[in-house]
């Protein structure tokens, strides 16, 4: 029988899907959107990333805070983790892409600079799979206190030059390494804490970035650096990219800060990664950009830095 918007009854019209696979699938079309809450994908349902994570327990004013969470996925692959903060309820939060550490541990960190004059933060992780499907925690608000106050805990909140040397700086990302994917992994993620680094120190050296696009001529920079590892691993440079500060996270000898790049007439990714081994700092710089027209180029370079 026919019926009309807003009718009752048993209706007799039917849904038919055809998979990819070919698979085919006939439902009484009343109980379709029962069954689509999930994604029929070559006749199976995928579901959406698992995130696992322990909540900030504490922020010291004038410290980094690292994020670290667990995600795994029971159908698909994941292919982004990212960090969302923010420090007004007003304002659009910043976004990082999280660090795979493998193991399906990943890291994200929150600069200091960032939460400097505020007196709290909030923070929330989104994971996306390979179908698409996106899996969110909660916010979580954590209050900023002088370093020397007592930790406080996280409460959940609601659910919900004119050149290349003076790009932006979107986000600055951690390092990777497998001993540390473990840990992170045993422990279920959470915040950062103290620790007494054997690395730590201030080293100062050299970087020298290339910066090729298409029919233009090759540009380059040597410039002083200086990179500063504290006692608990924070890796940071302000000067690494001119007129930026970086920040990432030691996991075992590597670090890797990588940052969105804006110039007046392109957008691009610049990487660097380096390795900490006797007091020196030893690095690669790699990178994309695109023109406005479409153009692709490339960031290379090296960097070295010796501990003072």
């Amino acid at each position: 029988m026919k019926s009309g918007a807003g009718d009752k009854g048993l209706f007799s019209e039917m849904l038919r899907l055809v998979a990819e696979s070919g698979f085919r699938l006939t439902l009484p079309a009343a109980v379709a959107v029962f069954v689509f809450q999930g994604l029929l994908i070559g006749g199976q349902e995928t579901r959406p990333p698992v995130i696992k994570h322990e909540p900030v327990k504490a922020a010291a004013r004038g410290q980094s805070v690292s994020i670290r969470a667990v995600v795994h996925d029971p159908d698909d692959a994941v292919v982004s983790v990212t960090l969302y903060y923010a420090v007004s309820k007003d304002a659009a939060p910043f976004k990082a892409p999280m660090q795979s550490l493998g193991a399906g541990a990943y890291v994200g960190v929150i600069p200091a600079g960032v939460i400097a004059d505020a007196e709290r933060f909030s923070y929330y992780i989104e994971a996306i799979d390979q179908a698409g499907l996106v899996s969110e925690t909660p916010w979580y608000v954590v209050k900023v206190q002088s370093a020397s106050a007592d930790r406080q805990t996280a409460v959940s909140g609601d659910n919900g030059k004119s050149s290349w040397k003076k790009a932006a700086l979107v986000a600055g990302v951690v390092g990777a390494g497998v001993a540390g994917a473990v840990a992170i992994s045993q422990s279920g993620g959470g915040g950062s804490g103290s620790g007494n680094n054997p690395e730590a120190g201030t080293y100062s050296g050299t970087a020298t970035t290339y910066v090729e696009i298409p029919g233009q001529p090759l540009d380059y920079d040597t410039n002083p650096i200086t990179i500063i590892i504290d006692s608990n691993g924070i890796v940071s440079s302000d000067n690494l990219l001119e007129g930026e500060h970086l920040e990432g996270l030691l996991i075992g000898n590597d670090f890797l800060l990588t940052a969105q790049t804006k110039g007046t007439n392109y957008t691009g990714e610049i990487r660097y990664n380096g390795t900490v081994a006797g007091g020196r700092i030893t690095g690669a710089i790699q990178g994309t950009l695109t023109t406005d027209n479409g153009a692709a180029g490339s960031y290379s370079g090296t960097f070295h830095a010796v501990r003072e």
